[in-house]
């Protein structure tokens, strides 16, 4: 809860005092909740409280921000009302807290999209196409950052969402095929979704679909799926 001090009310009265007429209406309420936030008391707040208020402060940033490279350390932590040397200890750099934000909230999605199949559909082929058609209106919901947790899971060798798709391919093939098949597999299905979403013009240069376009989109998924090989 924040204290209505005397301190606080003086530097909320100064700040309507200082606001520039060049100063946009977001600017300006950017710089009142970093006083409010900052009037917080954080001595008795948890190493694990202090986490979670980054995570979601970081998540509330990204869907305000339609530059997620702009967001700064110190708007991080003013907002938050925890100091920037919180964000090192607890994730060691912006960049990881950020992935860590936007990607809790995605894979979530993710998974909620394959429950949702397999509650829908029976045949293991259907299912990954509707997670597949899924994921791709969660990017279009939250463009900026699916473009940002796309471009750092690359950076980082991090091969979660291809994983995702395992369970689904290993009933396609009835178990017929090796653990590593799967994998090299999943990848094939996975890699060019992450290029389109990255860069969709560029892909749809290359490929001549546009993923903006539901029906083509829905059309390229369905294609990739029926050209997987049958055979063992």
């Amino acid at each position: 809860t924040c204290v209505l001090t005397g301190g606080y009310i003086t530097r909320m009265l100064n700040m309507f005092k200082s606001c520039s007429v060049k100063e946009s209406s977001s600017q300006f309420v950017e710089r009142c909740k970093s006083v409010t936030y900052n009037e917080k008391d954080t001595s008795s707040i948890s190493g694990q409280d202090v986490r979670e208020r980054l995570i979601n402060t970081a998540m509330d940033l990204v869907l305000e921000e339609l530059e997620v490279e702009k967001i700064t350390v110190r708007r991080i932590a003013q907002r938050a009302g925890v100091s920037i040397g919180s964000i090192n200890y607890h994730f060691g750099s912006k960049a990881k807290l950020l992935l860590d934000a936007t990607k809790s909230a995605v894979i979530q999605r993710m998974e909620d999209a394959i429950e949702k199949a397999a509650e829908k559909y029976e045949e293991p082929a259907d299912r990954l196409k509707h997670v597949l058609k899924s994921l791709f209106l969660i990017s279009e919901d939250q463009e900026n950052s699916t473009r940002f947790i796309l471009t750092q899971e690359i950076l980082n060798g991090d091969m979660l969402a291809p994983l995702y798709l395992m369970p689904i391919l290993g009933d396609f093939y009835k178990g017929r095929k090796q653990d590593i098949a799967l994998r090299i597999l999943a990848l094939q299905i996975i890699q060019p979704l992450q290029l389109a979403a990255i860069a969709p013009k560029a892909f749809q240069l290359y490929s001549g679909v546009d993923i903006y376009d539901t029906k083509a989109r829905d059309e390229f998924i369905d294609m990739l799926i029926e050209h997987l090989p049958k055979s063992l």
